[in-house]
């Protein structure tokens, strides 16, 4: 290369290629997965389904560490590191920063579609664990990155409120005949324990024709678990196509346009 030609960008190592190239404890270093990725904390998803079709609430187990700094100079360097920012609080405990391992949280959440979870908070070589769910997700605007996570430990004993998706099984045999299927609510807000929490409501539209909704009162839901909206609360139905309706409509139009033209 001339010496007066501009040097090439350096490329980035990745964090685990440093540490395996470095002279770093063997017993901290990442391990590698099956499919390739690197982690350093574990995460194992879990998930169970009951005979009634409600999938019960299982929990996820994800490791936080104990944050030294709260400067935002700190959360910076944390981010480019590979970790995430927040604070874990609760009825019963005092406010934790804490910081936790980036890729294993986004796994954790886009893979999952459980609400409680498991974390294990290490501090000066102790672990103390806590069930938790998540208030609060902030991302940049643009790229969507985790900026800060709130995380809030749960009272094992108080009932807890959260909104739990739909999910809808079966076919219709009213969209066979041509209906259209309208879902009118994608979740519903519950309350119970939290070890009574579901994962999702199943909604069964195999008998669900031309015309007709399947309204809160037709769920089959444990009962430990109440629901926090009215029993006539629609959820879904299967209508008549427009072009059907206003096809009738414009036929009985033209049939009482002659019955006018032969009064006159």
């Amino acid at each position: 290369m001339h010496p007066s030609a501009p040097r090439p960008p350096r490329k980035r190592v990745p964090e685990e290629r440093r540490l395996v190239a470095g002279n770093e404890d063997p017993s901290t270093l990442p391990s590698r997965r099956a499919d390739g990725s690197w982690f350093r904390d574990g995460f194992v998803p879990q998930r169970t389904t009951t005979k009634q079709g409600k999938s019960k609430m299982s929990t996820s187990a994800l490791t936080v560490t104990l944050r030294a700094h709260t400067r935002k100079s700190h959360a910076r360097k944390l981010r480019r590191a590979g970790r995430i920012p927040g604070v874990i609080y609760g009825p019963k405990i005092p406010t934790y920063p804490i910081e936790i391992p980036a890729r294993e949280f986004e796994r954790m959440i886009h893979h999952t579609r459980q609400r409680l979870f498991d974390v294990g908070l290490q501090n000066n070589g102790e672990t103390e664990s806590f069930k938790v769910v998540i208030r609060e997700i902030q991302r940049e605007i643009i790229d969507r990155k985790i900026l800060h996570v709130d995380l809030y430990a749960v009272d094992q004993e108080k009932p807890m409120t959260l909104d739990i998706p739909i999910i809808l099984t079966g076919s219709s045999p009213g969209v066979a005949e041509g209906g259209l299927l309208h879902e009118l609510r994608r979740d519903l807000p519950i309350r119970c324990l939290p070890k009574d929490l579901i994962e999702e409501i199943y909604v069964d539209i195999s008998n669900l024709g031309v015309g007709q909704t399947i309204h809160v009162s037709d769920l089959n839901l444990p009962d430990t678990v109440e629901c926090l909206e009215s029993a006539d609360t629609p959820l879904v139905t299967v209508a008549k196509k427009e072009t059907e309706a206003v096809a009738t409509e414009e036929g009985e139009e033209e049939t009482a346009e002659p019955t006018e033209g032969t009064a006159e």
